[in-house]
């Protein structure tokens, strides 16, 4: 059996600055490292045997504070980064319904179909953190191993475990920054959740979602 520890970034200037991330490169907020002092602590006495990250700076730092006590090999993977959203991103939230009103509708009441000017379709950017999750898996099998990626990586993802069709994207909420989900695999394909979105190691203070002020709350 291949265990996986799948974990959203902590928080980063882009969650709290109201634009749309993407793959723009954000660093982490003061919050955040908080949030990391926190993860590092909780992942003291959790053996894993290598961590896969995406190579941007917010889930590097994560990846970083997971590995502080494992000291495991990191391997920075470009299929784990968040969704290329072409001229969406670092725009902010204010501006894109008058910029993109079509795509914006879309992104709020049919994710699945989100198809940002210049970047990745929604269906793209599932396509691509399935392969590379089940292809990290099968390069694992019966080992323990950690996943940094990004809050939409980490939704479609998820989608994908619970079995779900993709059109039930919207159905899958946003994980906390450094939510940690947990799977089993006896084949690559087929994840089992133990549990999901665990953010037990955070105080109430250091939740980001209950602060975000970023999108509608049926978004968070």
């Amino acid at each position: 059996m291949t265990t996986v520890y799948l974990i959203r970034h902590a928080e980063s200037v882009g969650n709290i600055t109201q634009v749309f991330q993407g793959q723009h490169d954000f660093d982490i907020t003061e919050r955040g490292e908080a949030q990391l002092e926190c993860l590092k602590n909780r992942f003291k006495n959790i053996e894993f045997d290598a961590v896969y990250s995406s190579p941007l700076i917010r889930a590097k730092k994560t990846a970083e504070s997971v590995n502080f006590y494992r000291h495991a090999p990191v391997i920075y993977c470009d299929d784990l980064k968040e969704i290329n959203a072409g001229k969406f991103e670092n725009v902010k939230w204010t501006d894109l319904p008058s910029l993109y009103p079509e795509q914006y509708e879309m992104w709020n009441k049919k994710l699945h179909l989100f198809a940002p000017p210049g970047g990745e379709r929604m269906c793209e950017l599932y396509e691509r953190i399935v392969k590379a999750v089940t292809r990290i898996v099968a390069e694992n099998q019966d080992k323990t191993v950690v996943i940094v990626t990004h809050g939409c990586s980490v939704r479609n993802y998820m989608c994908y475990a619970h079995g779900w069709e993709f059109s039930e994207l919207d159905n899958m909420k946003w994980f906390e920054n450094t939510g940690v989900a947990k799977l089993e695999y006896d084949i690559p394909e087929k994840p089992r959740i133990i549990y999901e979105n665990d953010a037990s190691h955070l105080t109430p203070e250091l939740s980001t979602l209950a602060h975000a002020n970023w999108m509608d709350s049926g978004k968070k």
